[in-house]
């Protein structure tokens, strides 16, 4: 599991907490973030999409500039 392309151990070390207490906030943050789209999804927007768009959006942060 990597955020930010660090590993979850890692992550643990930069914040000083374990790395299943990383994984396990990772975790709940999808699954929350899942709960607001199926909510966006019962109101008519499209969830795969926003879900797509979430992702390329992730992505290009992570994409060197220049």
């Amino acid at each position: 599991m990597y955020w930010e392309n660090l590993s979850a151990a890692r992550l643990g070390e930069v914040f000083g907490v374990p790395e299943g207490t990383i994984r396990g906030r990772l975790r709940a943050a999808k699954l929350d973030l899942r709960a607001a789209l199926d909510t966006l999804a019962r109101a008519g927007e499209d969830v795969e999409s926003t879900v797509a768009k979430l992702e390329d959006w992730a992505r290009s942060l992570r994409a060197p500039s220049g």
